[in-house]
């Protein structure tokens, strides 16, 4: 009877313990449950504490004093008022951009920068061309008339075209200068003076030698360094080949007596010769020279660079006529008719454009 007991116990509890894990699962879903009941107590709590609080606002601290009247007419926006002054704002924002872009760059742009700022007088304005044609415009026509008039023309029998750096358009203006000049019914001799990377002879289709350095080397002008152009009364002499450094051979003295024996020769003589701060050859055949051309590029020419130019040239007595305004891209534009007709050594030397 004991056993039966003890047996009947045991299933009992067994019965039980395998229960157990239903009734724990419940107890933690009952857990959560509450959980979530006084989750939701908190928040109707603050709700409703929210609530009085608007209701005690509404109530308390708002009051109705009079009745809002429509207007009779429109308010006036001033639109035309705020026009003009955003027309004017923005006038004096740009002038003024304007202004202060143009103080900081420090490009010759315009004529008068040329007379006013370098004291230098402005021959003419160039406008762009081809560097590759001669081309008979009546800017070179202005030019050539400006430098037949100025002091002392009688006597310029010999004039050098030069530029303060490489790029400035010397080259094209040298040549069509000298052609202006042969289409005025003169003698004239184009040289190409430039011993280092002169171009000339490509701009002619001649051969480069012999040319001004075997002149030079032979104290006179070689007849076959002179040679004839397509166009009437126009010559040309090319660089020619050089033996050792240009600068050697320029500055032996022997550029005073061969320009004398050209001059016996024509009536003009036109030299391009290399930029002045590129190669020291170029103030030597200036110093030789009547007269000197400077050609500045418009926008791109830097101020000191033309006035260091300038200190050159005349700190070795030569005659200084006046500057070239080459590729003005936006006179005409800007300042009508009138003006239309009114590191050096080694990167110079890499260069091969004409200019």
């Amino acid at each position: 009877a004991q056993i039966g007991a003890v047996r009947t116990q045991s299933s009992r509890s067994a019965s039980a313990i395998r229960g157990l894990p239903a009734v724990e699962a419940q107890e933690v879903r009952l857990v959560q449950d509450v959980e979530t009941a006084r989750r939701l107590g908190d928040q109707l709590g603050e709700e409703r504490q929210r609530a009085h609080m608007a209701e005690a606002v509404e109530v308390g601290q708002v009051e109705i004093v009079d009745v809002a009247s429509l207007p009779y007419r429109p308010v006036p926006s001033y639109g035309a008022l705020k026009l003009a002054l955003a027309l004017l704002l923005g006038l004096g924002l740009g002038g003024g951009a304007a202004v202060a872009l143009e103080k900081l760059d420090p490009s010759i742009r315009r004529p008068d920068e040329i007379e006013d700022g370098l004291q230098l007088h402005s021959l003419a304005v160039i406008p762009k061309v081809d560097p590759a044609r001669i081309e008979g415009t009546e800017a070179y026509r202005v030019l050539r008339t400006n430098l037949l008039l100025a002091p002392e023309a009688d006597r310029a029998r010999t004039v050098v075209v030069t530029s303060a750096v490489p790029g400035e358009g010397k080259t094209t203006t040298a040549a069509n200068l000298a052609a202006s000049l042969a289409w005025e019914g003169r003698r004239v001799l184009l040289v190409d003076g430039d011993l280092w990377r002169g171009r000339l002879h490509r701009l002619f289709r001649a051969r480069k030698s012999p040319g001004l350095a075997e002149s030079l080397l032979q104290d006179e002008p070689i007849p076959q360094a002179i040679r004839t152009t397509d166009i009437a009364r126009l010559s040309f002499m090319p660089n020619g080949k050089t033996v050792g450094a240009p600068s050697d051979i320029v500055t032996r003295g022997r550029v005073p007596a061969l320009l004398a024996r050209l001059r016996d020769q024509f009536d003009v003589v036109v030299i391009d010769t290399p930029p002045v701060l590129a190669a020291a050859e170029a103030v030597v055949l200036a110093s030789s020279a009547d007269g000197v051309v400077l050609v500045v590029r418009a926008g791109q020419t830097d101020r000191e660079a033309v006035q260091q130019a300038m200190r050159q040239i005349t700190g070795v007595g030569a005659r200084l006529v006046g500057a070239v305004l080459n590729d003005p891209a936006d006179v005409t534009r800007r300042y009508g008719y009138k003006y239309y007709y009114g590191s050096h050594y080694g990167s110079y030397a890499r260069q091969d454009s004409i200019g």
